[in-house]
């Protein structure tokens, strides 16, 4: 069985040239058996991309790629097997949209104050439906004869810290991690060999990451130099990560990319992994994210006859979650009337008792609190 799959593909929705549909019929010419849609910030091709799957019968992974930065470094995030649905997930890639759209209109009068014929109006007109990026101002430029390709619309106007750059919305990598985690997703640090970071520097950052939670590293990428796959193996090793690999596919955005195999060199093939054997580390994963109670803590449940209710059990995970936004290890989260002491990392309650019981309690092993 063919088992070569891409875990990192762009399309039209956002900075790619293949729409979703055709990004499924491109995958199954390539022979793949698998792909992850992971535009920038949106999940508005995920939809077309299932369906299209599920019709030739490719399987089709939702994700999305999260900009972030770390210590003035953008850093990016993939989240695989994403519910792109999911509200808290929607209403963060709103806040990327809003502001990516009035990042356009500036880049767009910078670019005419340097004397260039181009107007946000045009452009949305040319690509309707899209995320309009920085890609789409750079083709809009190069096929109106204005410049002579998108390297050189990069390298002197849009490109970071370029004249006509204009900076973006970004939230942190370990924030990144979360949101995908409530969106039901494994977070993977996406192409390391890119953050021009000393190993140490890298090392650090990883480590921040796992403690947040992070899932995987991006270990095989086309654009990894010299040992960068064995070092950044070593690193998933060591943290026990799991392992990603992907293109970056962008279709004639990144023409020397190609999809499955990325610059041709090799297949971006995650260690001859199955898509069987990606869904068991999906599913091993996402079980190690759910809210676990200690013996002690269903014990005492037990005994008081204290039985969560949906809603309050969901409230619970709420608490947790944001305790685990905020850095939290050991933390008390009060629901009702009722308490509970829970160990962050592991998502394991350790103790519950009902307020009263709470109230005689002095805490002294943790280190906040949440109320929901």
């Amino acid at each position: 069985m063919n088992k070569t799959i891409d875990l990192h593909v762009h399309s039209t929705a956002s900075d790619g040239t293949f729409t979703p549909m055709e990004l499924v019929a491109e995958a199954k010419r390539c022979g793949l058996a698998a792909f992850a849609l992971t535009d920038h910030d949106t999940v508005d091709g995920v939809s077309e991309a299932l369906a299209a799957g599920k019709a030739s019968g490719l399987e089709v992974i939702p994700g999305v790629e999260l900009s972030t930065e770390y210590n003035g470094t953008e850093i990016h995030v993939v989240g695989l097997f994403i519910v792109p649905a999911n509200v808290k997930l929607q209403a963060e890639l709103a806040k990327f949209r809003d502001n990516r759209d009035n990042r356009n209109l500036k880049m767009v009068k910078k670019l005419q104050d340097e004397g260039f014929r181009i107007t946000a109006e045009e452009l949305y007109r040319l690509n309707p439906e899209t995320v309009v990026a920085r890609p789409h101002i750079a083709r809009y430029l190069v096929n109106s004869g204005q410049v002579k390709d998108m390297k050189t619309v990069f390298d002197k106007y849009i490109g970071d810290g370029c004249k006509c750059y204009v900076d973006r919305y970004k939230i942190t990598p370990m924030q990144a991690v979360a949101l995908i985690h409530q969106a039901g997703g494994l977070a993977i640090l996406a192409h390391p060999c890119l953050y021009k970071m000393k190993r140490v520097e890298l090392t650090a950052m990883i480590e921040e990451l796992v403690a947040a939670g992070l899932n995987g590293i991006e270990v095989i990428y086309s654009c990894n130099q010299g040992s960068d796959e064995k070092d950044f193996r070593s690193m998933a090793e060591k943290y026990h990560l799991l392992l990603s690999g992907g293109s970056d596919f962008h279709g004639t955005n990144k023409p020397y990319i190609h999809l499955g195999t990325g610059k041709g060199n090799s297949a971006v093939n995650v260690s001859g992994l199955s898509f069987e054997e990606i869904l068991k580390q999906k599913q091993d994963v996402s079980e190690s994210l759910e809210l676990k109670f200690s013996k002690h803590a269903s014990m005492r449940l037990e005994n008081r006859k204290i039985n969560l209710s949906k809603e309050q059990s969901e409230r619970l995970e709420s608490g947790v979650q944001k305790a685990s936004e905020k850095g939290i290890r050991e933390s008390l989260v009060i629901v009702d009337s009722l308490a509970f002491i829970v160990n962050v990392p592991n998502k394991t309650v350790v103790t519950a008792m009902d307020r009263t019981e709470s109230d005689d309690n002095i805490y002294t092993n943790i280190d906040g609190a949440v109320i929901i």
